[in-house]
């Protein structure tokens, strides 16, 4: 009995720990992922798509294809100073006391190159 009561806590205790560590991580990889993907997209001799494709071989190499991952690309202000925007998501699985899967996003903008 008293090891049932004890062995919950102890378990769940390290998994939340891990999951936080995991997602904190996830954190950290979407927001470079997105900054450097708006920086290539930003290159005189680039689109705002080769962005998404650079942002999302970034993020996938740090993870391995362990989250689903999503990218968004566009062109802001085309008129005046254009910038390059991208934004990247990710669906980080939490195990341990809460088991739900958040969504960690990320927003990169790099101002335009001339050509």
């Amino acid at each position: 009995m008293e090891f049932a009561l004890l062995a919950v806590p102890l378990i769940l205790i390290p998994l939340n720990v891990i999951s936080m560590s995991l997602f904190s991580y996830a954190q950290a990889v979407v927001q470079d992922s997105a900054v450097e993907g708006a920086r290539y997209a930003a290159l005189a001799d680039q689109v705002s798509t080769d962005g998404c494709e650079r942002a999302l071989t970034l993020a996938r190499q740090a993870f391995a294809g362990f989250l689903e991952l999503g990218a968004d690309c566009q062109l802001l202000n085309p008129t005046g100073s254009p910038l390059e925007q991208v934004v990247v998501s990710a669906r980080v699985p939490i195990f341990g006391l809460f088991s739900f899967s958040p969504q960690v996003s990320a927003t990169g903008r790099a101002p335009r190159e001339d050509n």
